[in-house]
């Protein structure tokens, strides 16, 4: 009785060590995410009365209709996670940008 009763504790020592790493793990990606989409926003983000991800470093030129697309999922992706208004903010401004540039009768349209 005694030994299986060392066994649990020691099971449970084990698991309370690995839920510690595993939480310490998972802050240090998130921290890695944001600083990753943080440095995306400052090569890339344009902000000049429409609000987008631009085709290269330093361009103003919007990307095409399904890369603007594909770029707001990172942007939602921060949001699902921080939960702060400034990116909920962000996502909204992105989702407006790509109907202004690519609704029917826009100069950026199809």
């Amino acid at each position: 009785m005694k030994r299986s009763y060392l066994i649990s504790i020691h099971s449970i020592s084990v698991m309370c060590v690995l839920m510690v790493g595993l939480f310490i793990g998972m802050s240090a990606r998130a921290q890695n995410a944001a600083a990753a989409f943080n440095g995306y926003n400052s090569a890339y983000l344009v902000q000049n009365g429409q609000t987008f991800y631009a085709s290269t470093i330093g361009s103003t030129t919007p990307e095409g209709e399904w890369q603007q697309a594909l770029d707001i999922y990172p942007a939602l992706d921060a949001y699902r996670y921080s939960r702060t208004q400034t990116d909920l903010n962000l996502v909204n401004a992105l989702l407006n940008s790509l109907t202004y540039y690519n609704s029917a009768g826009s100069l950026y349209g199809n």
